[in-house]
Formats: C-alpha cells, sequence, structure tokens
C-alpha cells in the first residue's frame, strides 16, 4: 500500500535524523567531562554503538564519553589526558574499532594506557563492514597479553539478538542498551558474561 511503501522509503531517514541528534547533543553535553570521570566508579570510552547506552551506562554509576565516528587512536588520546590529570578512575569501558580497520599496535598502545588500572573491559565489534571480523581479532589478541582486561564477546551477543538493533545492524535499540549495560556491568564486577 502506499502507506507502507512510503514508510520503507522513508526508514534511513530517520536513522540519519538520529545520528545526527547524537552527534548534537554529543557536542553540547560532552565537553567537560574529566571532572565527571574521576568521581564515577568507572568510565566507558567509545564511539556512537556506546553512545546509544550512554543512558543506561550512567543510570549504574559510569560516566561515558562517546562520540560519533571516534577512532581508536583518539580514544587512546582521551585515556592518556584522563590519565596524565588524574582523571582515569579504577575501571575503564573501551568500545572502539566500528569506525575502520585498527592495528595489534594500536590496541597494545591503547591497553598499554591502562596496564595500572584494576579493571579494564573490552567489547568487540559488531558492525557490517570489512573490517568487523580483523579488528575483533586483533582486540581479542592483545587482550590475551594484558592480566587486567576482560573482553565482551559482544559480536557473539549481538549475533543472537537482532532485535537489539536498528536496521542498520550495529547501532543500539533501548533492548540492546539495556543488554549492553548489563553485560558491561557484569564484566566490571568480574563476573563471565
Amino acid at each position: 500500500m502506499r502507506v507502507g511503501t512510503s514508510l520503507r522509503v522513508a526508514k534511513p531517514q530517520p536513522m540519519r535524523r538520529f545520528l545526527l541528534v547524537l552527534a548534537l547533543v554529543t557536542a553540547v553535553t560532552f565537553a567537560p567531562l574529566a571532572g565527571t570521570a574521576s568521581a564515577a566508579k568507572a568510565i566507558a570510552v567509545g564511539d556512537s554503538v556506546m553512545l546509544g547506552a550512554r543512558s543506561a551506562l550512567e543510570r549504574r554509576g559510569i560516566a561515558v564519553d562517546a562520540t560519533v565516528s571516534r577512532q581508536l587512536a583518539n580514544g587512546t588520546s582521551l585515556l592518556r589526558s584522563l590519565k596524565a590529570s588524574g582523571s582515569l578512575p579504577a575501571k575503564v569501558v573501551v568500545h572502539l574499532g566500528t569506525n575502520g580497520p585498527v592495528t595489534a599496535s594500536q590496541v597494545r598502545s591503547l591497553l598499554s594506557v591502562l596496564r595500572d588500572r584494576a579493571r579494564v573491559v573490552v567489547l568487540t565489534l559488531k558492525v557490517p563492514r570489512w573490517w568487523e571480523s580483523g579488528n575483533n581479532a586483533v582486540l581479542k589478541s592483545v587482550a590475551r597479553r594484558f592480566r587486567n582486561v576482560t573482553v565482551i564477546d559482544w559480536h557473539w551477543w549481538g549475533t543472537r539478538h537482532g532485535g537489539w538493533f536498528w536496521g542498520d545492524g550495529y547501532h543500539l535499540r533501548p533492548e540492546g542498551a539495556a543488554a549492553y549495560s548489563l553485560l558491561v556491568v557484569k564484566a566490571l564486577k568480574g563476573a563471565k558474561g
């Protein structure tokens, strides 16, 4: 019917609007996060996938610094800056690599910054892009070399719960955000997810 056809054609447009709103909200609300991070029991650093779980994570006492299209190298710089200022909590969550390929050297550099933290949680990726499997292999391989790092296989969880994602297959619906935050909290407490 016309209404159904119109809705199908219009589907990508709301996602673009959603991502634009996320970018604007991020730009307005995330400017001075360093003070918040030191007061929180943990900080989560990520990209637009994590941004979709921001409210769910913050309700659980985790400060979130996530922004649209963040690259892993930018996350490393942010973590170095927080550490240098004394604002990096003992527990850190990292979900980066969605927006392009990463190298073992880049992941080692990031995790080396966090070597002295009590617990670090790294999430693998679920993103329908050619670099997904390569990035996941690198994240898992490098993480094994750091005793304080726990890996959440978000790819495994995501492929079994397609309803957690919007039509693009990787940005989080509310159900996905709730599951994401629950897995992160469990990992931060040391439970296997």
